[in-house]
């Protein structure tokens, strides 16, 4: 009996099942890399809270003024705090200049790993990058999996000289942002990544 033809047969499908398994292992390792060491955590969705209240601006007038340095005393930044424009001096000492701005991240942990800190900083801002005064609350752990299929607010806090904005300028100022936002992984390190503001429309305005 002539076997030769069916050991081809075999050899051609046992070629064909080796390329199949070559490529489903490519991606698996290409889901891996992705989503565990270079996006472990998806930001899918961004919304705006502006609280333009008699309270908010008086509330952000005090909270400014505590870094005014006193007798030449710098005072530096607390953790989740940065300066952006402020360099010590108040624009204005009325607090009705003042407003502050709540934007919300809905973010994801897909990382194997739950523990997660996420750190916002101001990357750009277009024209209104000097009425952002500073970043306050950039700091939010993030410890919710993929498993739970659960999301996260992550909150960023903008302390902002509103001066004489209207409504529709401030809503500008927002979608001109983009923000550095750096995850914090407990093995995989600092992963740095740039979000933009410029496609939200989730505005609420508390006055």
């Amino acid at each position: 009996m002539d076997y030769s033809a069916y050991i081809t047969i075999i050899g051609e499908e046992g070629k064909k099942m080796k390329k199949i398994i070559i490529i489903v292992a490519s991606v698996l390792v290409l889901a891996v890399v992705g989503t565990q060491l270079l996006c472990p955590l998806w930001v899918i969705g961004t919304r705006a809270e502006v609280n333009m209240d008699k309270d908010s601006g008086e509330m952000s007038y005090v909270f400014a003024k505590a870094y005014v340095p006193k007798n030449d005393e710098v005072i530096p930044p607390r953790e989740g705090e940065h300066f952006i424009s402020f360099d010590g001096k108040l624009p204005s000492e009325n607090p009705d200049d003042y407003i502050d701005i709540n934007l919300y991240f809905h973010t994801q942990n897909i990382s194997l790993w739950n523990d997660y800190k996420i750190d916002a900083t101001l990357e750009d801002a277009s024209k209104y990058k000097e009425n952002i005064l500073m970043i306050i609350d950039a700091s939010n752990p993030v410890t919710e999996s993929l498993f739970k299929h659960e999301k996260v607010d992550a909150r960023v806090n903008l302390l902002v000289y509103k001066n004489s904005m209207t409504e529709d300028q401030i809503k500008e100022m927002i979608k001109s942002i983009k923000l550095k936002i750096k995850y914090y992984g407990k093995y995989l390190g600092v992963i740095e990544k740039t979000i933009s503001l410029d496609n939200c429309t989730d505005f609420k305005v508390n006055k």
